[in-house]
């Protein structure tokens, strides 16, 4: 069966950790704060909690790590930030980090302010951002695993809101990203054997659509295809608009209430597909109610057993 898990970060990790006494976690990891890990790690290893890191990281001026792009003053720096949060990783006794594929442009992001913004100029062509991808993740994988690491690369939206906390930044306010699809993640997890997380609302949101139909086709057909390479699914809900953006919306009746993509049974359906793995982790990541968001995991969890 899969591990429902929580995920934490550098605020209020431990009131998440304690109060949901949650076994399985994913920690969102800025490599260039360790100072504020440290004792969460303790903590972590201590309860005996499992326990996987999501890499987050920047290069030179604030421009996202990517694996996907060929700029060797970007690739090179990114490959060794990542290779740091590997050792960081193993050095604590971890199971997985989990990176993102890539974009065929550059992007910023700003942690403090919660924003991001295209790099104008930087588009490649894709089947080269795809070659570089496959090419960075066959070393890291093998980086990965001489460190008992599981390397897991996880699906990416096609757009992204400038203010990406901000609902009305969602509706009016997005650039592409230029995203490799899932397609192309699934080509490289075939040819070289790496793991997926398929993030369900950025493989939603690869299809902009006003068609809920059409978008639960894609979705589950994707879920379904990506399911043998897939070692963990962040479990989010999107809200509207279907635009390419990520919304990281809940799984609590009140969300499914207020009609995000997929339907409470249509989310139970995708998780069903799981049911018989004991190698899958299942982490949501709403925007609040981090414990009653884990709670609502553990119980579409219960009811499949």
């Amino acid at each position: 069966m899969w591990k429902p898990g929580i995920k934490i970060g550098p605020e209020n990790w431990k009131e998440r950790l304690i109060e949901s006494s949650a076994r399985y976690c994913e920690v969102w990891h800025n490599i260039a704060e360790p100072q504020k890990y440290e004792t969460m790690f303790q903590f972590l290893q201590k309860r005996e909690v499992h326990t996987g890191l999501h890499f987050w990281g920047t290069v030179h001026d604030s421009v996202m790590a990517n694996i996907a792009h060929p700029e060797v003053s970007i690739l090179e720096p990114s490959i060794n930030l990542m290779k740091q949060t590997i050792d960081i990783a193993s050095s604590w006794g971890f199971f997985y980090v989990n990176i993102h594929i890539g974009t065929a442009a550059l992007e910023k992001i700003f942690f403090s302010t919660h924003s991001l913004e295209p790099v104008l100029g930087t588009e490649v062509p894709m089947e080269q951002a795809k070659q570089t991808a496959k090419e960075t993740l066959l070393l890291l994988k093998d980086y990965a695993e001489k460190r008992s690491i599981l390397l897991i690369v996880e699906t990416v939206p096609s757009h992204n809101a400038r203010q990406f906390l901000s609902s009305d930044s969602r509706k009016h306010n997005i650039f592409p990203t230029h995203g490799l699809s899932s397609f192309i993640l699934e080509d490289i997890a075939k040819e070289i054997g790496v793991s997926v997380n398929n993030d369900l609302s950025h493989t939603a949101a690869e299809l902009v659509t006003n068609s809920r139909e059409e978008l639960w086709k894609y979705v589950s057909a994707r879920t379904k295809q990506l399911a043998p390479y897939t070692k963990l699914i962040h479990s989010n809900t999107l809200s509207e608009p279907f635009n390419g953006t990520d919304s990281h919306d809940g799984i609590l009746d009140e969300d499914f209430s207020n009609n995000v993509f997929p339907t409470k049974q249509q989310f139970a359906t995708l998780l069903s597909m799981f049911a018989q793995r004991n190698d899958v982790w299942i982490v949501n990541e709403p925007q609040n109610k981090h414990v009653e968001n884990y709670n609502a995991l553990c119980a579409f969890h219960d009811a499949m057993q």
